[in-house]
This record gives structure tokens, C-alpha cells and sequence, in this order.
């Protein structure tokens, strides 16, 4: 199975919190993974406490990474 390994480097501002969102959620619907809707919901609410975590209590950029299963060209993952 090929997969497709993303990141997205966070800056500690709060308001990287929706554009984390709005990242992993573009990255799913690439994979293929965002027809699962229940588990593109869950994947997203974890980016979110994930990186609203980084940016309270470090104050530090972060990196965030997806790692996601990658379609073949047939269109099955």
C-alpha cells in the first residue's frame, strides 16, 4: 500500500488552528478519505486539539503531519 505523507507548518497563533483544519481537511479529500465521513470528522477534531494544544502550551512553530493511505490509479486505496 502507497501512502501520502503531508505536513503543515504551524506558527503559535491561534488562528492556525482553523487554517490546520481547513489543510487536513483538503488533504483527506485527495486521498480519497473524506468519503469515510465519519472518520474524516474524527481526523479532523484530532488536527484540531492537536494543534490547538502546540499553539496554548508551547509557543513554538510546529510541524503537523498526515500520513494517509494514497489511491492507485484504479481509484481504491
Amino acid at each position: 500500500m502507497q501512502v501520502l505523507q503531508v505536513q503543515l507548518e504551524i506558527r503559535p497563533d491561534p488562528a492556525e488552528v482553523g487554517r490546520a483544519r481547513r489543510w487536513a481537511r483538503s488533504r483527506l479529500a485527495g486521498s480519497g478519505m473524506d468519503a469515510d465521513e465519519s472518520l474524516a470528522e474524527t481526523v479532523i477534531l484530532l488536527v484540531s486539539e492537536l494543534v490547538t494544544n502546540a499553539v496554548v502550551h508551547t509557543g513554538c512553530p510546529a510541524v503537523l503531519r498526515l500520513v494517509l493511505p494514497a489511491e492507485d490509479a484504479g481509484g481504491a486505496p
